[in-house]
């Protein structure tokens, strides 16, 4: 199981690599970094002793390839470039710190937030922006609905006891 946050951004240049580090600097320790691939992974340890690895990276180009005019409706702009966050971890723990780590990213761009784990389903009354897109999967199953947000939207549900990042997750 794994979590994957894309934050679609409106930029025509996607946001300096070295920004991004320094947004999520206070997040977890700073690992390993492919500075060609635009790719770090920050180490993360929870009160518990619970650890996760989240790789944050830069895409220079609309990162899901948006091709419907409905789904650019939803998400109110055309994509032009992103950062995905990533946790291959199954852990609430790896949810938590992959929306804490998508959170600030999404404040300093501006950018809307999809969940690619699937179509969620937050409890009512939330603040900020929620949607839903449909997106062309890449194992060749056709359409499948997923959640966009953004920044307040997702740090507010991060404060709801009821957070989760899959569907079937509490």
């Amino acid at each position: 199981m794994e979590y994957e946050l894309m934050l679609c951004l409106r930029h025509p240049r996607a946001p300096d690599f070295l920004d991004v580090l320094l947004h999520v600097d206070g997040l977890g320790l700073l690992g390993e970094v492919d500075w060609a691939a635009r790719t770090a992974w920050f180490t993360h340890t929870g009160d518990r002793g619970e650890r996760v690895a989240v790789r944050v990276s830069v895409h220079e180009h609309d990162p899901l390839e948006f091709d419907d005019a409905d789904d650019l409706r939803a998400l109110g702009f055309t994509p032009r470039s992103g950062l995905s966050v990533w946790a291959k971890s199954g852990t609430p723990f790896a949810a938590r710190v992959t929306a804490e780590t998508a959170v600030p990213l999404a404040r300093a761009t501006g950018a809307m937030i999809v969940s690619l784990g699937g179509l969620l389903r937050p409890p009512d009354g939330l603040p900020g922006v929620l949607g839903v897109i449909s997106l062309d999967m890449w194992d060749g199953e056709g359409h499948r609905d997923r959640t966009v947000c953004d920044a307040a939207f997702l740090a507010a549900w991060l404060a709801h006891p009821s957070f989760h990042l899959l569907p079937g997750e509490t």
